[in-house]
């Protein structure tokens, strides 16, 4: 049965950055996604040869928070949903099957009793929900213009995300 759900969460995974990359297409974005490759690899080197136990927890805990990092994501444009009233930015394929993936892995770590697996995922779900919930609320009216009637992006926005001043940002 882990073999299956690995497999079809790698499935989906593997489908989920790719939707990343086709819809990124930036410089910027393949840089850091390398960076983030190249980061995961070595301390997944570093768990793997560590004797520390310590080493395996401190690793799950930089997954969990990856994890929702991860599915948090497109969070980052609410804003611009909320100002334009249109979640075309949000993918609802994508959003659907990161949602039922994180609900199957909430339950895995209920039935096993690991906090790893429950906490981490049930708040993915959560804001797996929250976008589905933005897709159905304000639909996805730009998805489904033809190309030709499509407006160009304004100004203050590069490669999809708005330029903002640093004087403007808040802590």
């Amino acid at each position: 049965t882990i073999v299956f759900v690995n497999t079809l969460g790698t499935i989906i995974s593997i489908y989920i950055l790719l939707c990343f990359w086709w819809y990124a297409n930036s410089r910027y974005v393949e840089t850091r996604f390398l960076l983030t490759l190249v980061s995961g690899l070595l301390m997944i080197a570093y768990v793997d040869h560590s004797t520390d136990p310590r080493a395996e927890y401190a690793f799950s805990l930089v997954c969990c928070l990856m994890s929702l990092i991860f599915l948090a994501s497109p969070l980052s444009q609410i804003g611009n949903v909320i100002r334009l009233q249109d979640a075309s930015v949000l993918l609802p394929s994508v959003a659907l099957l990161a949602f039922f993936n994180n609900v199957l892995w909430s339950v895995y770590g209920h039935i096993h009793n690991d906090a790893f697996m429950l906490f981490p995922n049930a708040i993915g779900a959560a804001l797996c929900a929250l976008q589905l919930g933005l897709i159905a609320y304000y639909g996805r009216a730009a998805a489904n213009l033809p190309l030709s009637t499509t407006s160009k992006p304004s100004p203050e926005y590069k490669d999809g995300v708005e330029d903002v001043p640093m004087a403007e940002i808040t802590v």
